[in-house]
């Protein structure tokens, strides 16, 4: 058995960035000035945990020089911003956290699914702190037969969700769009 050599795998990969980085000469998104840029400030609650209800955002609004407000208005949260279907043979360049291997699609996008009810969602939040997650994040998520579609009703119904339990989940966390 012959030993295959490989370009990348196993080859020390040059720190390109470190004389910048030591020298001081790095750019960094905070350095950055382009025109017509607009500079934001984060209003953060005083009260850890607090559920924010309602913001008044009239006399910030009324500030000269204030070209916008933005808050999350309806007060629920995303838990994920992209979930994504990877094609074999791909090699991750950023931070990802992969979640399962299929040998067919449909059973990956059936997992994608799963991952996108409000149900799942909820779950996960239970255990993130930060955006920061781990696998004990999933420690409340059940496993589902990926050879099936999963919908938040069919979760519901599964689990025995009542009514006053489905509204609670969904006053926090925000629909995600299924092919988005």
């Amino acid at each position: 058995m012959s030993q295959r050599e490989f370009t990348t795998i196993g080859q020390r990969v040059p720190m390109t960035d470190g004389p910048p980085k030591v020298t001081g000469t790095a750019v960094y998104a905070d350095d950055l000035r382009l025109p017509n840029m607009l500079h934001g400030k984060i209003l953060r609650s005083p009260h850890a945990h607090a559920r924010i209800v309602s913001i008044d955002t009239s006399k910030a609004e009324a500030l000269p020089g204030v070209m916008g407000i933005v808050t999350g208005k309806d007060g629920k949260r995303k838990v994920f911003s992209k979930i994504d279907v990877l094609p074999p043979g791909t090699i991750c360049n950023e931070t990802y956290l992969v979640i399962g291997s299929y040998k067919s699609e449909a059973e990956a996008k059936n997992l994608v699914g799963y991952m996108k009810t409000r149900f799942f969602r909820f779950l996960v939040s239970q255990f993130m702190y930060s955006h920061h997650i781990t696998k004990e994040s999933y420690a409340l998520v059940p496993i589902q037969n990926t050879k099936q579609t999963w919908t938040d009703e069919k979760l519901y119904k599964k689990y025995g969700i009542i009514a006053e339990e489905i509204e609670f989940i969904e006053s926090l966390i925000r629909p995600m769009e299924l092919n988005g």
